[in-house]
């Protein structure tokens, strides 16, 4: 079932759903931390974490559906990996554009936002 489909996996006799929980901690946290980098004058924020959650967070900042978690490598996030994005102003919603960095500091080429929302949209339509 995770292969396919992870949102559909259920743990504790069907009670847990462990995609859709670290979505739901990982789209409540970033809610936070973007309130937060709004409210104050630091140009950056870093954030560590693990796999899971990031991949969570990036989907939820660049406006995709959980059902995308685990099914593409774009989205991916590998521990130690880092993903940056940059907004136009505190105020946007989302991203103008993203870009990974991977451990060994190499960075992807910057990619645009609204057009991850296209790759998404493409890939769901072609399964």
């Amino acid at each position: 079932i995770f292969r396919a489909n992870p949102c559909d996996l259920r743990l504790q006799n069907g009670t847990f759903a462990p995609v859709l929980d670290c979505f739901e901690r990982a789209s409540s946290n970033w809610d936070v931390i973007r309130a937060d980098a709004a409210s104050n004058s630091a140009d950056v924020t870093f954030i560590m974490c693990h796999g899971a959650i990031g991949q969570c967070m990036l989907l939820h900042t660049l406006g995709l559906d959980k059902k995308e978690y685990g099914k593409s490598r774009r989205y991916a996030l590998d521990n130690c990996e880092c993903f940056e994005f940059e907004f136009e102003s505190d105020k946007s919603e989302y991203p103008s554009r993203w870009r990974k960095i991977d451990v060994s500091q190499t960075e992807s080429g910057w990619r645009s936002a609204s057009s991850s929302l296209l790759v998404s949209s493409a890939l769901a339509t072609s399964r």
